[in-house]
């Protein structure tokens, strides 16, 4: 008697890995988000106050099992990300006993320009004052919205590079937590996207430096898994938004 041949295994859905977490991260604080001055593509850098929210979110990683760490390629990103990297694996090794044990958690932080924050063309450097004449033709309740402004990248592209970008991390960490260091008009526009809210509606959630957005990618879309404001957590001074009513708004640049 012939015994039949055993049919392959096929992976329970218990074992099947689940969609990579995606936990970006806008930028700690600059000198110009202070001044309300517009960043866009500018290679600015991190303030004192910026520094210390990228330790404090350090802390607040610690004990997640991230396997990649990837930023925007502007400095205020790029140093977010390497401080958060470095404090991130010195609490990893912390137990760890001889230097060859340590290399191994050693995790470099991987930049690409397709992270970065929206090309704001001739109204970066400006001060708030100065793009608000500027924009007068195109008049907004929220300072940080761009949608059709000419001679600014248009919504559309910015999020063809961020989708196609994540959507690459997601596809090469299936099953794993990964950071992300990026700014505000590329959070904002993951949010509105991933909700369904129709971009150029006003924006009704925070920016705040250190904000986390957390976002999986399955079946063809992205999903918000939680939004986090850290630095209500760790009580830092929140530079005022730019995201408010007509009537009433804010001095400072969110981007």
């Amino acid at each position: 008697m012939t015994t039949p041949p055993i049919a392959p295994l096929t992976p329970s859905p218990l074992h099947t890995p689940h969609p990579a977490q995606l936990w970006l991260v806008r930028h700690g604080e600059t000198d110009w988000n202070l001044q309300g001055r517009i960043q866009g593509h500018l290679p600015t850098t991190l303030n004192d106050t910026g520094r210390r929210q990228a330790r404090d979110l350090a802390r607040y990683f610690a004990g997640k099992p991230f396997t990649a760490i990837y930023a925007s390629d502007l400095p205020r990103a790029r140093e977010t990300a390497e401080i958060i990297a470095r404090r991130w694996r010195t609490a990893r090794i912390s137990k760890k006993e001889n230097q060859k044990e340590i290399q191994e958690y050693q995790m470099p932080v991987q930049t690409t320009p397709a992270l970065r924050e929206r090309d704001l063309g001739e109204y970066q450097g400006k001060t708030v004052e100065e793009y608000r004449v500027l924009r007068a033709a195109h008049a907004h309740g929220d300072l940080a919205q761009w949608t059709d402004v000419p001679g600014v990248e248009t919504d559309a592209a910015l999020w063809q590079r961020a989708a196609a970008e994540l959507q690459r991390i997601a596809a090469a960490h299936v099953g794993q937590d990964v950071l992300i260091v990026t700014h505000g008009g590329l959070l904002s526009m993951v949010v509105w996207q991933t909700l369904g809210i129709v971009v150029g509606h006003p924006r009704r959630f925070p920016l705040s430096n250190g904000i986390t957005v957390v976002i999986s990618y399955h079946h063809e879309a992205f999903h918000l898994l939680s939004l986090v404001d850290m630095p209500l957590l760790f009580d830092h001074e929140i530079v005022p938004d730019t995201a408010t009513p007509p009537a009433k708004r804010a001095s400072s640049s969110s981007v």
